[in-house]
């Protein structure tokens, strides 16, 4: 769990967050007092859409070595 102390000035409060996996996931956050104490909590579910860069290079590979197959059939010289 990751906690981030962040003083609030302006009254509007901007969080620059990251994914470390792609799905579902849950983030409690809680609203404290400057003493400290907690004023309320609550649990969101956020959904990270953060691609994986390795699989999506050997799907790609992948889908580049079905259409070189599939060509080879397509111009395949006729035989006598």
């Amino acid at each position: 769990m990751q906690v981030a102390w962040l003083r609030w000035i302006t009254g509007i409060l901007c969080i620059a967050p990251f994914a470390l996996a792609s799905g579902l996931g849950t983030v409690q956050v809680i609203v404290r007092a400057p003493s400290g104490r907690p004023i309320g909590q609550t649990q969101l579910t956020v959904r990270s859409t953060s691609v994986n860069h390795i699989a999506l290079g050997v799907t790609i590979a992948a889908a580049l070595v079905l259409v070189v197959l599939w060509s080879r059939r397509l111009f395949r010289r006729p035989t006598s």
